[in-house]
């Protein structure tokens, strides 16, 4: 069996990796000065003080189905503005992004586009209302999460459900540890992996839980033997083990011991793959060997 210092140094490099891959994110709010290229330091969930608008609306155009046309002409409106008023991607400082807010409605006011409308359709063609693919066949729980994940990537911003759908993903995908003994075999029985929601609308991925244990009864599962893998909750991406009360994931676990709600969204193995769907879709896509702009390259970045 892998050791936990392998299976949490790999879901440390998922979770790195997960959050360079979806760096922005609607429900954060940044604070901190600049680091030299003018990217924030750090960021944290505030619920009151969210991301500009028009990353708000880019969320809501990554999460909306493009089977409408008035979905695909909402989005197509979206990314023109943001590409004619020069907003940028990066999670910079306050100041920086209080200009492109400014930059981005003085754009939809000469352009003439509802905001408020925008949303709305958007909104109303969520791709969580759509359970079945065009031949008909019903999504399965890891279709979803590769479709969440790529186009969380695609678009550039994602919360919490997406950054914990790429590292589900990633953990898909690992094909074992290539000659670096810090990292872990795949090995029978393979190593649960599994994409948690809780009740204060949060996700993020739990690694070697005991399976006999209930997933609300915290005080059973969280042992020193279990990671948490939370891409979102780290302003860089970071796992920590769930017994971790003496570093900067105090607050993750504190709020997780105290969620009556629990429950598990997804569980896969450790190194099982992708569904076929998505090897036919994305030869060739690698979330290790790749560099992340080349997964944004091959996912068709817009």
């Amino acid at each position: 069996m892998p050791s936990i210092e392998q299976l949490l140094n790999l879901s440390q490099i998922i979770a790195k990796k997960s959050r360079s891959l979806i760096s922005r994110s609607a429900n954060r709010i940044i604070f901190g000065d600049p680091a030299p290229d003018d990217t924030a330091l750090d960021s944290q969930w505030d619920l009151k003080h969210l991301a500009p608008r028009f990353m708000q609306l880019r969320l809501l155009a990554m999460r909306a189905t493009k089977t409408t046309e008035s979905a695909k002409g909402a989005r197509d409106r979206l990314l023109g503005l943001c590409k004619e008023s020069g907003v940028s991607l990066v999670m910079r400082t306050q100041a920086e992004e209080r200009l492109d807010q400014g930059l981005f409605k003085e754009w939809a006011e000469i352009a003439g586009v509802d905001l408020k409308d925008l949303a709305h359709v958007l909104r109303d063609n969520s791709r969580a209302n759509k359970w079945t693919h065009k031949d008909g066949q019903q999504f399965t729980f890891q279709e979803r999460d590769e479709a969440s994940a790529k186009n969380a990537i695609r678009h550039g911003v994602g919360n919490c459900p997406e950054c914990a759908a790429l590292a589900m993903q990633m953990f898909a995908d690992y094909k074992g540890p290539g000659g670096d003994d810090r990292l872990p075999a795949l090995s029978q029985p393979p190593v649960a992996v599994e994409r948690i929601c809780a009740s204060g609308d949060h996700s993020f991925v739990v690694v070697n839980r005991n399976q006999s244990t209930d997933i609300s009864n915290t005080g059973r599962w969280m042992t020193p033997d279990v990671v948490i893998c939370d891409p979102w909750w780290f302003h860089a991406g970071d796992a920590i083990l769930a017994t971790d009360h003496d570093t900067d994931g105090k607050s993750l676990i504190d709020f997780i011991q105290k969620d009556p709600k629990l429950r598990v969204r997804l569980k896969i193995n450790l190194g099982q793959g992708h569904t076929t769907r998505f090897n036919q879709k994305h030869p060739g896509l690698d979330y290790y060997l790749d560099p992340v702009e080349d997964i944004k390259r091959k996912v068709g970045q817009v």
